[in-house]
This record gives C-alpha cells, sequence and structure tokens, in this order.
C-alpha cells in the first residue's frame, strides 16, 4: 500500500508540474495577446479616422527620406560638374546613378500612399492624397526622376532636342532640396544631429 501511495504521489507531483507549466504558458501567451492588441490599438489611435491600413504615417518613412536626402545631395554635387564638364557617367557610376533614378521612382510611387500633412490636419483619404500630390511636385518628380540616359536617339536633329531635356530634366532634380528643407521643418523633432 505504501508503494501505491508513493506512484500516486509521484504521478499528482507530476500532474501539478505539468498543470502549472501549463497555467504558466497560458498566461504568458494571455500577456503577450495583450500587448500585441495594445500595439495595435495604440497605432490605430495613432492613424488619422478613416486612414486605410495601407496608407503610409510620414513617421514611418523619415528612413527612407533620410535616404533620398543623400541621393539628393549626390545629385546636387556630381551634376553641376557633369553638366559643367560635360562628363559622362560610365560603368558603375551609371549603374550607380540609374539606380538612383529608379530610387527617384519608388518614391513617387510611395508619394501617393503616403499621409500627408497640411496645416497640421493629416490627410489620409487616398484621394485627396494623390489630388494634392498630383497638384503639387508630380511633375517636377515624374521628369526628374525618368532615367532619361536610357533613351535611344536615332535622328540627329531629335538629339540636339533630347539633349537639351535630358539635361532640364537632371537640372530638375536639384529642385528635390527644395522638399528636403520642408522635410527637415516636418522632422526636425525626430531627428537629432
Amino acid at each position: 500500500q505504501h508503494v501505491r501511495l508513493t506512484v500516486a504521489d509521484s504521478n499528482l507531483t507530476t500532474q501539478r508540474g505539468s498543470l502549472k507549466r501549463m497555467v504558466e504558458k497560458s498566461a504568458t501567451e494571455r500577456s503577450f495577446k495583450l500587448q500585441k492588441n495594445a500595439a495595435r490599438e495604440a497605432e490605430l489611435r495613432e492613424r488619422p479616422s478613416g486612414c486605410q491600413k495601407w496608407m503610409i504615417r510620414p513617421s514611418r518613412r523619415i528612413g527612407w527620406d533620410l535616404f533620398l536626402c543623400g541621393l539628393v545631395c549626390y545629385v546636387a554635387i556630381v551634376l553641376p560638374y557633369r553638366l559643367g564638364f560635360g562628363v559622362v557617367a560610365t560603368g558603375g557610376m551609371k549603374i550607380l546613378e540609374l539606380a538612383m533614378d529608379f530610387c527617384f521612382i519608388a518614391d513617387v510611387v510611395l508619394n501617393f500612399f503616403t499621409i500627408t500633412v497640411v496645416r497640421g490636419e493629416q490627410i489620409s483619404d487616398p484621394r485627396r492624397v494623390a489630388k494634392m500630390y498630383l497638384k503639387s511636385w508630380f511633375v517636377i518628380d515624374l521628369v526628374s526622376s525618368l532615367p532619361l540616359s536610357l533613351v535611344g536617339y536615332k535622328q540627329s536633329g531629335m538629339l540636339s532636342r533630347m539633349a537639351k531635356l535630358l539635361k532640364i530634366s537632371r537640372i530638375l532634380k536639384v529642385f528635390r532640396l527644395l522638399r528636403m528643407s520642408k522635410f527637415f521643418e516636418q522632422h526636425a523633432d525626430e531627428i537629432e544631429m
């Protein structure tokens, strides 16, 4: 009988341990779910009412915008040199500058999906955002982002006109410096220099 009690006590102890682990695991999972729900609720509170899930808050674009600021600085330094001395990018530099053009094109697309702040009001309606972007920076962004260096020229008369268009589109990239100043005004509190 004593042996049976010991075995029963051992089984009971094992069951208690299992039960305790199950309760602890359940409590941990509930705690994780509560934290996840709290984070989701905080994000929803931060998002303007009526905002689509896929719209990007300006605070989520800071890293991307800083990256673009670096690209614009490169363009602002290299472009006058290239235009003034007639230096054409070749090899790795041509590939780098082409990749930069594609980054600028990606930025044009992202601007259609980024919540816009006007006079302290966040505008998150995709149609309004698109309309505002189309009326403001879209044309300059698009023309300056197109990799016109890839366009082939067949006719000699067309060549000189296209070369002028190419130079003008490159100069428009410098206008992105104006957008950089606006970016730094908006995010001065978030960026410590």
